[in-house]
């Protein structure tokens, strides 16, 4: 499955998007708010260990950009590695630092980012 997620006010969930991982299974989630609760980190990607399939496979490709992340809990999962690549740009990570906002095994690209509660100030 491709997704395409834009738009969206989220509050309240243990993740606000989440992905199986299987292979050919991506998304881009843009333009979306993260309104200050989450019961756990918000943007997701299983990997195969969740699967118990033997692999390391975090699906296909991931674009996560132009969002705002207001929730403390870790911003962005990608549990595994994606075939391709997973790209985390322009975003704004208020309760966040650099280094601190995805958990990832690999082909992640994380660049262009504001951090902190005054972007214009941010790293």
């Amino acid at each position: 499955a491709n997704s395409i997620i834009e738009y969206n006010l989220f509050d309240w969930n243990r993740h606000s998007i989440a992905g199986t991982g299987r292979p050919g299974c991506s998304y881009i989630a843009r333009h979306n708010v993260e309104m200050g609760t989450s019961l756990s980190h918000c943007f997701d990607m299983h990997g195969g260990r969740a699967r118990d399939d033997g692999t390391d496979i975090a699906g296909t490709a991931i674009a996560i950009h132009n969002n705002t992340f207001r929730a403390p809990q870790m911003p962005v999962a990608i549990t595994g590695t994606p075939q391709e690549t997973c790209e985390v740009y322009h975003n704004w990570f208020v309760k966040h630092r650099p280094g601190r906002v995805v958990i990832t095994d690999g082909n992640t690209k994380i660049f262009d980012n504001a951090y902190g509660p005054n972007p214009e100030q941010a790293e």
